[in-house]
């Protein structure tokens, strides 16, 4: 998870810095949950996802929806 939103951060060039702006979130929080050492609560994670106009199924790992299609997911299509 924490991966995912680095990857989608560096992807719109945003700094963690700015992304702590951006949602309300601590910076300090951020890095540890790019790092993996803390798990967002669902309100954090939510905060996150809007900074960085993501879904929450873009930032959560592909294991927890198997029934979920990424071309359906890419699409917006998800049902």
């Amino acid at each position: 998870m924490g991966r995912n939103i680095l990857k989608r951060r560096q992807a719109l060039k945003v700094s963690p810095t700015e992304l702590s702006s951006l949602s309300g979130v601590s910076q300090s929080s951020i890095s540890k949950i790019e790092r993996g050492t803390s798990s967002p609560n669902i309100e954090t994670l939510i905060k996150i996802c809007k900074a960085l106009n993501i879904t929450l199924y873009e930032v959560l790992p592909k294991a927890l929806f198997p029934e979920i299609d990424d071309r359906a997911q890419n699409n917006g299509n998800i049902t």
